[in-house]
């Protein structure tokens, strides 16, 4: 889904300040909140989102947003969405079975966001929200909630051979990143190192792996 328009109308809101930022509307029965997370250090243009979804029943789930360049030079969106508090909240955002209407209703508010829609946020709190929803372990395996890459790990050595990846960590990298992904870092000396914070979230390109 084409994101571009949404992502240059907020740099231009948030004047790429280093800062962060909520805004929040009602869809259907839902409370969706959106923060907006401009900090140095971040790829390309600086820019870090979390979808919030809290039902009538209190029960929440957080979707990290990750921002990619296509080669026309469009900005496009995805993310990750943990299985379980998705299903928790399918039912207040889904039109029919899908949830397309729901992302296209979110991108056309970014469109036409305003300052007036925009809530000022301190950093702490922000960070603190967002860690309290990714980090809420109800029906969860500690495994359920280490979700978010983080970084490339070398994997280590025994009896001179290379450790294979795991079978679990296969399941998470296929399940995230695709077949692809996995026979490379396979063919590789590498695997993938996951967070339960969404906070620690980096973007891994493993079509250009370092050198071994």
């Amino acid at each position: 889904m084409d994101f571009t328009d949404a992502l240059r109308n907020i740099e231009g809101l948030t004047k790429n300040e280093v800062g962060c930022w909520l805004f929040e509307y009602q869809y259907n029965q839902a409370q969706i909140e959106t923060y907006i997370l401009s900090e140095q250090g971040t790829v390309d243009n600086h820019i870090r989102m979390y979808v919030i979804i809290t039902i009538p029943n209190e029960s929440e789930s957080l979707k990290s947003i990750a921002i990619i360049k296509d080669k026309d030079d469009r900005y496009l969106f995805n993310g990750l969405w943990p299985k379980l508090s998705f299903f928790e909240v399918y039912d207040y955002i889904k039109t029919g079975k899908s949830i397309t209407p729901f992302w296209e209703d979110w991108v056309k508010r970014l469109e036409q966001l305003d300052d007036d829609d925009l809530q000022i946020e301190q950093k702490a709190a922000s960070h603190e929200r967002i860690w309290e929803v990714a980090n809420n372990k109800k029906g969860k395996s500690k495994d359920d909630l280490n979700i978010y890459p983080k970084s490339l790990k070398r994997r280590a050595v025994r009896n001179n051979k290379r450790n294979k990846i795991s079978k679990n960590q296969q399941s998470k990298i296929k399940e995230i990143f695709g077949d692809e992904a996995l026979w490379i870092l396979k063919q590789s000396i590498f695997t993938i190192t996951f967070s339960p914070n969404p906070l620690d979230q980096k973007t891994i390109n493993l079509m250009d792996l370092p050198e071994e």
